[in-house]
């Protein structure tokens, strides 16, 4: 059932040590529902200004990406 594989997605995180960073994808709805049960420092990332490693500018040159990276 779902709702054991989020309990234990926060049962892992509660297991970092207290000095612990999760790093985690902003973008993923299910994981910004589960960010204030976290209770571990936390670092997110994606394509929003929202989150605190973002990218914008994104585009692809045929098999390479280039964009600009927005660091906290």
């Amino acid at each position: 059932d779902f709702g054991k594989l989020k309990q234990a997605f926060i049962d892992f995180l509660h297991h970092l040590p207290f000095y612990g960073l999760a790093v985690l994808c902003g973008e993923d709805p299910v994981v910004r529902e589960l960010l204030p049960q976290a209770h571990r420092a936390q670092l997110t990332y994606g394509f929003q200004s929202q989150f605190d490693i973002w990218a914008s500018d994104v585009v692809q040159h045929q098999a390479k990406m280039s964009f600009n990276l927005h660091l906290p």
